[in-house]
C-alpha cells in the first residue's frame, strides 16, 4: 500500500519591528533545520513629520503595517513583535539557589527588583544556571509595562495581525547577536543599536544578557545638531548621517564627533556596573547596529573613547537569505536596520 503524500509543514516566524522612524519585517523559515531569511521588508514612517496624538500615530502606524504586508505579500501567521525602551527592564539577578524549582517564590523575589507597581508590569524570570553547585544562582528578569504591550498588540490588530509572541527588544537583539556573531558570546561584550530617537545598549557576559538599558541618543538628535550648528536642511542632514556625503567639512566632522562621544559616555555608564563586581572583567568589545551605525567615523570615535574594538553587527552574517529574500529592499540601506526584526524572527512562535 502506498502511503499518502504529505506536504511538509513550513514553520515561519515573522519578526515585526516598529520603530519611531520605520517598520522592519523579517520572515524566517524554520523548516530546514537552520533558520533562513525568507523575506525582508522595510518601510519609512518619516519620523520627522509625525501626526499629533498617540491615537493618530497608532492608526498611521497600523495603516503602514497593513500596506507593507499587502505590498510585499508577507505571511500573517507566526507574528512576533517587540516592546522596548523605558517600558522594559532586563536585568541579571543573583538569588538564593534554594528558590530553584519554586516558581512562585522566585517570581516574588524578582518582583522586588521592579521599580513600579507589580500590577502595572508583566514579568518573567529564567534561571540561567539550573542545577549548579554555587549557593546563589543567576536569574534573568524581564519586565514590561502592561500598557505598552497592550498598545503594541492593538496596533497590530488594527493592521489585521495577531501577535503570537511579544518579545523584549533587548532579547531580540541578543538573539540576533548570538546567532550571527558567536564569537561575541565569550567574555563581556556590549551591543549598541542606534535608532532614530534612542539607542538600546545590551551587556552580555559569556553568552548571558546581564543588563539592558535605553539612552536618549539617536539620529534625530544628530540631524538637529547639524541643522542648528550648520544650518543644514533635513534632507542634507539625513544624507550626512547616512554617510552619503564625503568628504565632510572640518566643522561638520567636529559636530558628529562630539555627538558620538555622548553615545560613548552612555556606553561607559551602562558598563560601569562591572566595576562593582568582585574581579569582574571590563567590556572587551562593542558591536553596533541600527541606522545610526552609518554615522561617519562612529566606530572609530567609539573605539578611541572606550579603548575597545568596535565591530558592525551584521544580522545576516550567518543567517542565509533565500533567493530573492532581499529583492524588495536596498541591502546597503536596510542591513543595519534589520537586527531587531531578525532577532524576533529567530524566536520560534510555537
Amino acid at each position: 500500500m502506498i502511503a499518502p503524500f504529505r506536504r511538509r509543514r513550513r514553520r515561519r516566524t515573522v519578526g515585526v519591528d516598529v520603530g519611531s522612524a520605520g517598520l522592519k519585517v523579517a520572515v524566517l523559515d524554520h523548516s530546514r533545520g537552520a533558520p533562513r531569511l525568507e523575506k525582508a521588508g522595510v518601510l519609512s514612517l518619516d519620523g520627522g513629520q509625525e501626526p499629533s496624538g498617540a491615537a493618530r500615530r497608532r492608526r498611521r502606524v497600523a495603516g503602514a503595517i497593513r500596506s507593507l504586508f499587502e505590498e510585499e505579500r508577507l505571511p500573517r501567521r507566526g507574528i512576533v513583535c517587540g516592546v522596548g525602551g523605558r517600558d522594559v527592564i532586563v536585568r541579571l539577578l543573583r538569588v538564593d539557589r534554594g528558590l530553584e524549582g519554586r516558581r512562585g517564590a522566585l517570581q516574588c523575589e524578582a518582583d522586588r527588583h521592579v521599580p513600579s507597581d507589580a500590577g502595572a508590569v508583566q514579568t518573567d524570570v529564567q534561571v540561567l544556571d539550573p542545577g549548579g553547585d554555587s549557593p546563589r544562582m543567576s536569574v534573568l528578569l524581564v519586565a514590561a509595562r502592561r500598557d505598552a504591550v497592550r498598545r503594541r498588540l492593538e496596533t497590530l490588530r488594527a493592521a489585521g495581525l495577531e501577535a503570537r509572541v511579544v518579545d523584549a527588544e533587548a532579547l531580540a537583539l541578543h538573539n540576533c547577536l548570538e546567532f550571527n556573531h558567536p564569537e561575541a558570546m565569550e567574555g563581556v561584550v556590549a551591543l549598541a543599536c542606534v535608532g532614530n530617537r534612542r539607542t538600546a545598549i545590551n551587556v552580555v557576559e559569556d553568552g548571558a544578557p546581564v543588563l539592558a538599558r535605553c539612552v536618549a541618543f539617536g539620529t534625530r538628535g544628530v540631524r538637529r545638531a547639524l541643522a542648528v550648528e550648520h544650518g543644514m536642511g533635513e534632507g542634507l542632514a539625513e544624507e550626512v548621517v547616512r554617510g552619503r556625503v564625503r568628504p565632510l567639512s572640518v566643522p561638520v566632522a567636529g559636530t558628529l564627533r562630539r555627538r558620538v562621544r555622548e553615545l560613548a559616555r552612555a556606553v561607559e555608564r551602562t558598563s560601569s556596573f562591572l566595576r562593582d563586581r568582585e574581579a569582574g572583567p571590563a567590556v572587551g568589545a562593542l558591536y553596533v547596529c541600527g541606522g545610526g551605525s552609518r554615522i561617519p567615523r562612529l566606530s572609530a570615535v567609539l573605539a578611541d573613547r572606550l579603548g575597545v574594538e568596535v565591530f558592525r553587527a551584521n544580522p545576516l552574517q550567518l543567517l542565509e537569505p533565500a533567493p530573492g529574500a532581499l529583492d524588495p529592499v536596498d541591502v546597503d540601506e536596510a542591513l543595519p536596520l534589520l537586527a531587531p526584526a531578525v532577532g524576533m524572527g529567530l524566536r520560534t512562535a510555537d
